[in-house]
């Protein structure tokens, strides 16, 4: 959580659209965070 924690780990910059297997299936979004699940394809 880089914006509440100050630091962190992007764990998606950088990959472009190729998500490594995986498939987006739902987003939730809320006021100031956006839930995202995955699932293998």
């Amino acid at each position: 959580m880089p914006t509440l924690l100050g630091g962190g780990e992007r764990l998606f910059d950088g990959i472009g659209d190729d998500l490594h297997g995986l498939e987006l299936v739902r987003t939730a979004a809320a006021p100031n965070v956006t839930h995202l699940k995955f699932a293998r394809r």
